[in-house]
């Protein structure tokens, strides 16, 4: 599932997170519903 790459890899693209998807940012916590299998940081490429 998870592997070594190498470091241009990681930052090839400029990493973005969809805050009110994933963390409720009244109480600036995670939400932890849908979240098995995921990484522990979410991270989107767009």
């Amino acid at each position: 599932r998870y592997d070594h790459v190498p470091f241009e890899v990681v930052t090839e693209y400029e990493k973005k997170i969809d805050v009110e998807r994933f963390y409720d940012t009244e109480r600036y916590r995670p939400h932890y519903h849908n979240c098995m299998g995921m990484p522990q940081f979410i991270m989107t490429s767009d």
